[in-house]
């Protein structure tokens, strides 16, 4: 499992505020799961990587994400 932490800053008014979205991506593909770090990175997602449904499962029981993107072939 590889995880990726970025965060996003936001600024209204002069003041700071800090605002890390969560997600969980699902694939096994390491070109593809590097390019979607990457591009959700860019948004200040920071990103938790399984390759593997069956800890992905058990991550989502041991933490919360804003989202959950799943990317495999089912053969």
């Amino acid at each position: 499992m590889k995880c990726n932490e970025v965060q996003w800053k936001s600024s209204r008014e002069g003041a700071s505020e800090q605002m890390v979205l969560q997600a969980l991506l699902v694939s096994k593909d390491e070109p593809t799961a590097e390019t979607l770090i990457r591009a959700l990175a860019e948004f200040g997602v920071a990103v938790t990587r399984s390759n593997a449904i069956d800890v992905a499962v058990s991550r989502l029981s041991e933490a919360r994400f804003d989202q959950v993107i799943i990317d495999f072939d089912v053969d």
